[in-house]
């Protein structure tokens, strides 16, 4: 009887073990998001600062990143409205996960290029570059080259 018991304790705790694991991949696993690209847009941009920047195109995003627009579910990207100016937002959202990857390599290689553009005489620009926040996350991407950089992954973090 007592071997019974023990038995039954034992199953239940495996399938409470199994429950746990279960849920906890389903919490932390790096799937769609829910949340629309509304949503994370209007978030990310309220902590941005606008004073010098400008809404950039589907030219400008293949000019600067080598990227086409119409490979992505939905675009945000702005840029320095000054020549001197590093300040930089991309937003971008697709299911497909190698666009993702696509959009974080090519964000990359445009902060390796600035920071190459400004080497040895635009201080405050270097800092900011290599303070630029590059997170993917689910079915997101954002870059953010800005003084508000902080604020700006702190928002989009919540909110995905």
């Amino acid at each position: 009887m007592r071997k019974k018991v023990n038995r039954i304790s034992a199953a239940r705790f495996a399938v409470f073990a199994l429950l746990v694991i279960y849920v906890a991949v389903l919490a932390f696993r790096n799937g769609k998001s829910s949340v629309s690209f509304q949503t994370v847009e209007a978030a990310v941009t309220e902590a941005a600062d606008f004073q010098n920047l400008q809404l950039g195109t589907g030219q400008d995003l293949k000019k600067f990143y080598g990227l086409n627009e119409k490979d992505f579910d939905a675009v945000c990207f702005y840029y320095a409205s000054q020549s001197m100016g590093v300040d930089e937002l991309l937003l971008v959202a697709s299911d497909e996960s190698e666009k993702i990857e696509e959009a974080e390599d090519a964000a990359e290689q445009r902060i390796e290029t600035q920071l190459r553009n400004f080497e040895g005489y635009g201080e405050e620009q270097t800092k900011l570059l290599q303070d630029a926040v590059l997170i993917k996350k689910g079915n997101f991407f954002l870059l953010a080259v800005s003084p508000q950089g902080d604020e700006i992954k702190e928002k989009f973090l919540r909110t995905v």
